[in-house]
């Protein structure tokens, strides 16, 4: 079920949506409230709930390459995007000159922690809970109504490189 584009959004909708169960208690600030309507922090309203769909099952992230050193959401939903059922997840990217690589992880699945599995190490990621102090951030990815943390190799033109990402 898709919420409603306009008007009145009851909270029993936005229940059925995320598919709680009947009467559970929720609010507009609640996390799973606030992913759908891809408002991460202050003031959500019911109009950020328009037109909003729960994904599919599973866990959709997002993988790939730009030359763009920052990462937009526009950036973000037009990488590869895969469906999983849980970390870790490998993938492989091949980066050319002045190219980054990118992935995003819905933030209801936690922090990324990257290993690289050739070089056998664990890093090299902005915004990597191993990276402490750098952030991305977490943005709102309106293709699939989901708040996703948002990560980038430290590094541009890596060549040939393949990663389990984990939850840290």
């Amino acid at each position: 079920m898709t919420l409603p584009s306009s008007g009145t959004i009851k909270l029993s909708q936005v229940n059925t949506e995320l598919a709680n169960a009947a009467g559970t208690q929720i609010s507009l600030g609640a996390a799973s409230v606030r992913s759908l309507g891809g408002v991460a922090s202050g003031v959500i309203k019911a109009s950020n709930l328009y037109g909003k769909t729960k994904p599919a099952s599973g866990i959709v992230v997002y993988y790939g390459l730009s030359s763009t050193a920052v990462a937009t959401a526009a950036l973000i939903a037009a990488l590869t995007q895969a469906s999983i059922s849980a970390l870790p997840y490998n993938f492989s990217l091949n980066a050319g000159s002045g190219q980054y690589q990118y992935f995003a992880l819905p933030v209801s699945v936690g922090q990324a922690l990257f290993y690289d599995t050739v070089g056998s190490f664990y890093g090299g990621w902005d915004g990597a809970h191993n990276d402490a102090g750098l952030t991305l951030g977490a943005m709102s990815l309106t293709k699939i109504s989901v708040l996703c943390d948002v990560y980038r190799t430290d590094f541009a033109a890596l060549g040939a490189s393949s990663w389990q990402v984990q939850a840290s």
